[in-house]
């Protein structure tokens, strides 16, 4: 059988587009799992020590004040997270995708300095949603109710 050139280059062509859709699917997926796993790990902390900031707001502390430190815990614990986070996603990424094109080809991810930003600031957006959610929840709470459950 005969190979033409143009058969060949729509080849190349169309299996580098596969490889750039699998890389936007990656970035996709890790934006759901970064929003999800910050979300639910700031409010399963503050909703787990609930008792701890009832017996806060009992002793006068002012909701204002448990919020803001609920708040801080919550960025202070980001900023950890995303020191260790950031580099070690790209450093996946860049693992996976060696592993995907292997010897077929050489291709090297370059990763922008804005892609750290926009990652941080996802980050840091779904941190400060999921961080007031809770301390709403918190400083809502009627100290005599949640009482009355835990003594049950």
């Amino acid at each position: 059988s005969f190979l033409y050139t143009d058969d060949v280059i729509n080849g190349m062509e169309s299996m580098l587009q596969g490889i750039i859709v699998m890389f936007f699917m990656f970035i996709g997926f890790g934006i759901v799992a970064e929003v999800l796993f910050i979300s639910t790990t700031v409010v399963l902390n503050i909703l787990d020590r609930d008792m701890e900031f009832v017996s806060l707001r009992a002793i006068g502390a002012r909701p204002r004040k448990i919020m803001r430190m609920i708040v801080l815990e919550t960025m202070m614990l980001l900023t950890g997270g995303l020191i260790i986070g950031l580099p070690l996603g790209v450093l996946t990424t860049k693992w996976a995708m060696a592993y995907m094109v292997k010897d077929l080809m050489y291709y090297v991810i370059n990763v922008d300095p804005i892609v750290y930003v926009i990652s941080a600031v996802i980050a840091v957006l779904s941190a400060l949603i999921s961080s007031y959610i809770s301390a709403r929840y918190i400083t809502k709470i009627q100290l005599v109710d949640i009482i009355r459950q835990r003594s049950i």
